[in-house]
């Protein structure tokens, strides 16, 4: 503004200079008139001066506020702009972390239908194999032959019934009735009380830690966790006894959660040393199929986040085949909240690891028998593990029991466990004092 006016501020000083001058000259006359006129123009060129020294003051404030206006507007809009950035890149990050989300249920609900329509196909063949005539391995042949002594051997067989001797003499008439022996009478022994009964159980359990090697560097990579039982007399109940007995009597889902907790419990201590350590806990179909199991281990989730990721929960391939709807919805709602699996002992022809990558499962293992022959692993066994490892699935050879097969190992899989690396050590373990009252041994 003060730079427009520039043409009236030099129109205005040069009227006071040519008044100081008719001033200046009427002086010098020397006349009663000219002086008076000399200070009226005197006079009018100090207004001037004055006016325009006003004008110029009052013009430099209002352009110094509007100024100061125009760099605040600069600020505000600057602002807004950044606010509106902002505002579009958390509406885009929200719709993207909607979209993964849709994505991720939608690849759950797809492999649970995928294994739903799967599993009853592979429990056939697993029926039919099982009921297939006993092979035997030949000395000097390749491959199966059939046993013959064994197939010979079935017309020699005698009947059950007609080696059968009753244990009371037959009726000699039809009006005889056969004499029984006495019925023993029945004795009831009430069973010890439920708590009790099972702080006694989880204080007999031990913990025991089998490693799992990486053949690549000959070190511990992570370790699988087995339960087993001291008796009073000092006898020990190995883990496969143990679990079998739990399958039969109801026992398994409390034995998996007391494991599970166990298993977080070391590997906050583990994970000090390798952040990347995993512990594998084999779970049993009970455990999927039972709710409160399943609430329990997503528990313990939340109480062990810094280390819940390590957990690799175990399933045996065929109890994954026989699994029900109940337990395919459990495998599902634990996926889902992250847990991580492991198949185990499967068999190389008609597993789907598609479907099996989509329930976030990370590792297979192959019995080092089956996975590893004479002249090294098959064609079949190959071409698995090839398979495995582009759908970003690690192989496990477990069961090794001679060093001698480890380079046949090594073609088909980076990790291997078994009594010819280490057997399982125990540990020390204050899960079963530190589980709350409310945990039950049988869900």
């Amino acid at each position: 503004m003060i730079m427009r006016g520039w043409p009236m501020l030099l129109v205005v000083a040069l009227c006071a200079c040519l008044a100081v001058g008719c001033g200046v000259y009427v002086l010098s006359g020397g006349t009663d008139l000219r002086l008076v006129v000399a200070a009226l123009a005197i006079a009018m060129a100090i207004a001037l001066a004055a006016m325009m020294i006003g004008n110029y003051a009052q013009s430099s404030n209002v352009g110094g506020h509007f100024r100061q206006l125009r760099n605040d507007i600069r600020v505000s809009e600057r602002g807004f702009r950044d606010s509106h950035n902002r505002t579009e890149y958390l509406a885009s990050q929200i719709l993207e972390v909607r979209q993964r989300t849709e994505q991720v249920s939608g690849a759950i609900m797809a492999g649970l239908d995928d294994l739903k329509s799967s599993h009853s196909v592979l429990a056939e063949q697993m029926k039919t194999a099982a009921y297939a005539p006993r092979p035997s391995f030949g000395s000097t042949g390749s491959g199966f032959e059939v046993n013959s002594d064994y197939a010979a051997a079935q017309p020699k067989v005698q009947p059950l019934h007609a080696s059968f001797t009753p244990p009371y003499p037959a009726p000699q008439a039809a009006n005889t009735e056969p004499t029984l022996p006495p019925r023993p009478a029945f004795q009831y022994s009430p069973p010890p009380p439920p708590v009790a009964a099972e702080a006694t159980m989880f204080d007999q359990l031990s913990t025991s830690l089998e490693p799992i090697v990486d053949l690549f560097t000959g070190k511990t990579s992570h370790y699988r966790l087995h339960l087993a039982m001291n008796k009073p007399g000092g006898e020990e109940v190995g883990s496969d006894v143990l679990l079998h007995h739990a399958d039969r009597t109801g026992l398994r889902s409390g034995f998996d959660v007391h494991a599970a907790r166990d298993a977080l419990s070391l590997l906050r201590r583990l994970r000090q040393r390798d952040e990347i350590l995993n512990i594998f806990l084999p779970v049993g179909a009970a455990t999927l199929q039972s709710e409160q199991s399943i609430d329990r281990l997503i528990d313990l989730r939340q109480e062990f986040p810094e280390v819940a990721d390590g957990l690799v929960l175990e399933i045996p391939h065929a109890v994954l085949a026989g699994l029900t709807d109940s337990g395919l919805e459990g495998l599902a709602q634990l996926a889902r909240h992250g847990f991580g699996f492991s198949l185990a002992n499967v068999s190389v022809n008609g597993i789907d690891l598609p479907s099996l990558s989509k329930l976030n499962v990370r590792y297979v293992t192959l019995n080092a028998a089956s996975a590893t022959g004479a002249e090294g692993p098959s064609p079949q066994v190959h071409t698995f593990a090839q398979s495995a490892r582009a759908m970003r699935v690690h192989v496990i050879v477990t069961n090794v029991s001679d060093m001698k097969v480890t380079p046949f190992i090594s073609k088909i899989s980076r990790y291997a466990s078994g009594p010819a690396f280490a057997e399982p050590r125990k540990v020390k373990s204050d899960a079963a004092r530190s589980m709350p009252s409310g945990y039950s041994a049988v869900a």
